[in-house]
């Protein structure tokens, strides 16, 4: 570094500007009385003064002696900016939120019910998740050379698991058998559910089961399902009763023949209903209602540009959108 000159009041005529929370300095040179000048040392010296002794460009001190560039405000020194790191998650390889995913509409606008997803499934050996691990970030340094820390990165809980396993080596959450899949606060399950690839009828009898059933088919009149999760029927529900504490979803909808009682705890989502007795704590939606007894602990919803409700009896505590 070049010592200071003859002239070394010219220091004085320096003054700095400190921004950012002093990760920028800028200087100000005033134009020195007739017959002097200023030198590399003045500058060097007049940072050592101020404190500042990092990121400083020698270019800019040159260009300013050069060029005579007075009193002007001058990029001197920059510091070193902190690196964010990146908090810890998990990376779902399923659909997270069936409840959220938006129907598809037909040309006639009517909903095509039969594109929604009440539970979602997976078989033994899919990776359900993937867990990122925080990667933290590198400190920062002011133009005074003070160190400034990054923001901690935050891990995440790992899950608890049933039904499924996780692989350190490679942060993998792999489902042990075939079942329903669910995230529930800390916990990550994969759980048996019943599935039925056929009709339900009175040959068949009546299906009971404490966690979620899938039906492929129709439901027949004179049957009974009773779940203690979702119940999803493909076809439609003829003058049958179901009754679950979660969801209810019926793509085929509701023939009820003035017989036909649906109770869930939670939505209840239809094609159609027909003379039928509905009842959910949550939710109820359907493109029409007719001649039903129709009640929700959230809102009753005539989907579609020609959602109707004829006749019947229909409250929603939440309201009623037709």
């Amino acid at each position: 570094m070049e010592e200071a000159g003859k002239n070394t009041d010219l220091t004085r005529k320096i003054r700095f500007l400190l921004r950012d929370g002093d990760m920028t300095a800028y200087v100000v040179a005033a134009r020195p009385d007739p017959g002097m000048e200023y030198t590399k040392g003045d500058f060097y010296a007049a940072l050592e003064k101020n404190g500042i002794r990092t990121g400083i460009r020698e270019s800019r001190i040159a260009a300013i002696l050069k060029k005579k560039i007075y009193d002007r405000e001058v990029l001197i020194a920059e510091g070193t900016p902190v690196q964010n790191g990146e908090d810890a998650y998990f990376e779902y390889r399923f659909e997270l939120n069936t409840k959220n995913r938006k129907p598809e509409i037909r040309e006639d606008g009517s909903v095509d019910y039969t594109s929604i997803n009440a539970i979602t499934c997976v078989n033994e050996g899919d990776v359900l998740a993937v867990y990122h691990p925080p990667v933290q970030g590198k400190p920062g340094e002011t133009v005074r050379g003070k160190v400034v820390m990054p923001k901690p990165a935050k891990d995440v809980r790992p899950f608890m698991t049933v039904g499924c396993y996780y692989n350190e080596n490679t942060r993998m959450y792999t489902a042990n058998i075939s079942g329903r899949v669910e995230v529930n606060n800390n916990k990550l399950s994969v759980m048996n559910f019943r599935e039925f690839q056929q009709d339900i009828d009175n040959v068949f009898g009546d299906v009971y089961f404490n966690g979620d059933i899938l039906i492929h088919g129709s439901v027949k009149p004179g049957v009974k399902i009773v779940a203690e999760k979702t119940v999803t029927i493909d076809g439609s529900l003829e003058g049958s009763d179901v009754v679950a504490k979660g969801d209810i979803l019926i793509r085929g909808g509701v023939m009820g023949a003035g017989s036909a009682k649906i109770e869930s705890g939670g939505d209840i989502l239809m094609d159609f209903v027909e003379y039928a007795t509905v009842k959910a704590g949550g939710n109820i939606r359907a493109n029409s209602f007719l001649d039903s007894k129709v009640e929700a602990g959230g809102t009753v919803q005539a989907t579609g540009k020609l959602g109707a409700i004829v006749g019947g009896s229909v409250f929603g505590l939440s309201r009623v959108e037709c």
